[in-house]
């Protein structure tokens, strides 16, 4: 006997959750792409013109944690997260569903504690004015602690969107 089929309001959740984990991916992937335009006239304007392009050493270093965050929430949701899956095909049904259980709620458990983590520092930078990188470009930090807990954020939800219909049975449901 099949499980309840979930209700339409979980699966238009689930819907905008992973529309939203792409949507942040895609953004993150154009960021890259100008973090690469961005080092190439660098590099370039240090070596024939002896002039490299200012600030970016301090954009890059900020960008590259941010860009993480960003795509970390689709990793999560469309299963391309770290993960040892290579026996779980081995075992028996119940225990694969109870391991992904386990590893939902890790996983839940791990980027809840990153929010936690990142709430109090942020309210600080914001409060002090804290800012990254001296001289000409002088980027604030609290943009980057709120890109954290937004994609960590992101993550829990859809690591416990992955947990309910994990349990619930509809897992591959078409969301």
């Amino acid at each position: 006997m099949l499980p309840p089929r979930p209700s339409v309001r979980h699966m238009a959740a689930i819907r905008i959750l992973q529309k939203l984990n792409r949507m942040l991916m895609v953004f993150a992937a154009f960021w890259a792409f100008f973090l690469a335009v961005t080092i190439t006239l660098d590099v370039s304007g240090r070596g024939l013109f002896n002039q490299p392009l200012t600030g970016t050493h301090e954009l890059i270093v900020n960008s590259v944690v941010m860009i993480v965050f960003l795509q970390v929430a689709y990793a999560v949701s469309s299963g391309s997260m770290l993960r040892a899956d290579f026996l779980l095909h081995l075992f028996p049904v119940r225990l694969k569903q109870a391991l992904n259980i386990v590893g939902y709620l890790g996983g839940t458990a791990i980027f809840a504690l990153i929010v936690y983590g990142c709430f109090e520092p942020m309210i600080q930078a914001f409060e002090r004015g804290e800012y990254e990188g001296d001289g000409a470009l002088r980027v604030p930090v609290w943009p980057i602690y709120c890109v954290i807990i937004l994609g960590a954020l992101l993550a829990c939800l859809s690591y416990l969107a992955m947990l309910w219909q994990e349990i619930s049975g509809w897992r591959n449901a078409d969301v």
